[in-house]
């Protein structure tokens, strides 16, 4: 939450850069859910081992984004 003043001028960019969004939590807040971002996630083989709590929302990893990752949840 003290980050998303941030969100509109990241979107900006990745647009004008050419980027297409799959996922835009500035279109509907209330249905939003919250990654921290890299240092919640951690490839090792091909497992993405992912964590959850205050930083990242548990509900963001049920997003499409992630349909053909393997998954492990980590607290």
């Amino acid at each position: 939450p003290e980050r998303q003043g941030e969100a509109g001028f990241y979107k900006q960019w990745f647009i004008e850069n050419g980027f297409a969004l799959s996922y835009d939590s500035t279109e509907d807040a209330s249905n939003a859910h919250f990654f921290e971002g890299e240092g919640d996630a951690l490839f090792l083989g091909k497992k993405l081992f992912v964590g959850h709590g205050f930083r990242s929302d548990k509900m963001f990893y049920q997003s499409p984004l992630f349909a053909n990752q393997s998954l492990v949840l980590c607290e």
